[in-house]
């Protein structure tokens, strides 16, 4: 079957767009795809460093809906927003935004792959 991998959200909130915003705008993609046919792989959000206002709390409460309140059939979140190897200040980071190649390895390996084998009916 078709995979829809998906991402979305941080620069979302970085220019303006509050939680609530936000998750219509996710929830409208998600549900356009599941309805045209493909699995959804819904990746977390990750901390940024710097972030003014409302953000990390919009964020952590996202990612919160995501993990909870917002599974239906056709979606698999991967959970990797808590994984302290993807901290925005920590070494696997490259611009206290985005990963560098090592925490984008860590993001393959141990959330996409795995995740991708299972829709396969392959043990990770």
């Amino acid at each position: 079957g078709n995979v829809c991998l998906f991402h979305m959200g941080t620069n979302d909130l970085h220019f303006g767009a509050n939680e609530t915003t936000l998750r219509a705008r996710q929830n409208s993609f998600v549900n356009g795809r599941i309805a045209a046919g493909f699995t959804v792989l819904f990746f977390t959000m990750l901390e940024r460093s710097g972030e003014p206002g409302s953000f990390e709390t919009d964020r952590v409460a996202n990612n919160t809906y995501w993990t909870t309140a917002g599974a239906r059939a056709g979606l698999i979140v991967c959970d990797w927003a808590d994984d302290s190897r993807l901290a925005s200040d920590g070494p696997n980071s490259a611009d206290g935004i985005h990963p560098n190649n090592t925490g984008h390895a860590i993001m393959y390996a141990d959330y996409a792959y795995p995740a991708m084998l299972s829709l396969l009916g392959l043990a990770p």
